[in-house]
Order: structure tokens, then C-alpha cells, then sequence
């Protein structure tokens, strides 16, 4: 099988075994050195899920749980532009904004990483997820030819993502349906207390 059917074959695998994330990341990544590579989830404002390669340097966790986050500009940026690909940091900012942006104050600029490229994209659940390489300081920033070859696996991604959001519904649904036999009505909320799924008993 060529190496780019078998990427994509190991993305739609990734979708139902998440512990696949981290080794396809940095593969990815590799090839547009930029082994470090995220995928992180967000919902509101808070990031609540997240993979990460190998290659990730510093606590990576530990800033995503702090407030730098939340004060970091990249994010919004990426959204409002809207893109149906792979944008590099220079896309959406100015290098003194990014420079400056807690992302790199905090955690990017100590841990010696410059450069990325990113994409965003809405679940069915409504939660963003977000995509991202980074290169190590001392690396040029990503080339168009960089971006087309990330771009390229892109819709895969996204179905993944989109499979694996209906495929955690329908885990919370067989559930609820199996307290139903037992006579207990029950739902599942999301954070904000929307009900995602719930049995016929407490409908």
C-alpha cells in the first residue's frame, strides 16, 4: 500500500483508537519538520481534551490548564479567518503580535519552538478542534509546498473528527438505554447542562 494511502488509513483508525494520536502526529509532522504536532479540543473557552506527539517539549498540559489560554490571540485568529486549511502564524498575525501572544511568552519562546502551521474545524457536538505543528527556533517558516502537503490530509482529519464526535454520542446513548432497563432514567449534560443524549424513561 503506498505511504499516502496508509497515512490515511491510520487517521480514520486514529478516530476510534485515540491512543494512535501521538505516533501519527509526529509522522505528520515529520514530513514538514515539525515533529511537534497537537490536536486539542476546545469547548467554550476552555481547552478540554487534547493528543500530543512524542516530540512535544515542556508541560505541554500544564499550560493549557493555566490562563494563558484564555488571554492567547492565536486561537480566536485562526477561527476568524475561516480557512478550510492549514494557516502559518504569520497568516492571522503580526511576528511582533505572535512574538508577544501569551502562546509564545508562556510556553512556545521557553521551550524553543518558532514557526507553526494550524487548522480549525467545528465538530458536530459544537466543540472546536484545533490541529497544529510547530517547528523548533532556528527553522524557517512553513513553505506553500508545506501547507499543500498538510492540506492534503485535512478532509480526512476532519471526517475523523466528525466520526469520532457521532461515535462518543452513540457510547453515551448505549448508556443511558442500558440504566433504562434497569428503570433509572438518566441523561448526559454537557458542561454548560445541555442534554446531549437520554433514555425514553426521563424524556
Amino acid at each position: 500500500m503506498p505511504y499516502r494511502e496508509q497515512m490515511i488509513e491510520r487517521i480514520y483508525e486514529a478516530a476510534t483508537e485515540p491512543e494512535k494520536w501521538p505516533a501519527l502526529l509526529e509522522e505528520m509532522g515529520n514530513m514538514v519538520q515539525a515533529p511537534s504536532g497537537v490536536l486539542l479540543m476546545r469547548r467554550s473557552d476552555q481547552w478540554v481534551g487534547w493528543q500530543m506527539s512524542p516530540s512535544v517539549p515542556g508541560n505541554a498540559q500544564a499550560y493549557l490548564t493555566s490562563e494563558h489560554p484564555a488571554k492567547s490571540l492565536t486561537t480566536p485568529r485562526l477561527l476568524a479567518a475561516n480557512h478550510a486549511g492549514f494557516l502559518r502564524e504569520s497568516d492571522v498575525m503580526t511576528e511582533e503580535e505572535f512574538l508577544n501572544d501569551p502562546y509564545m511568552v508562556a510556553w512556545g519562546a521557553p521551550n524553543g519552538l518558532h514557526h507553526c502551521a494550524s487548522t480549525a474545524f467545528v465538530s458536530s457536538s459544537g466543540d472546536v478542534a484545533v490541529m497544529q505543528f510547530m517547528r523548533k527556533k532556528g527553522l524557517p517558516p512553513m513553505s506553500r509546498l508545506d501547507l499543500d502537503l498538510l492540506d492534503s490530509f485535512r478532509p480526512h482529519i476532519v471526517r475523523a473528527g466528525l466520526l469520532a464526535a457521532r461515535w462518543r454520542m452513540q457510547r453515551l446513548q448505549t448508556a443511558t438505554d442500558a440504566l433504562e432497563m434497569l428503570g433509572l432514567p438518566a441523561a448526559v449534560l454537557d458542561h454548560r447542562g445541555v442534554v446531549l443524549t437520554a433514555n425514553r424513561l426521563l424524556e
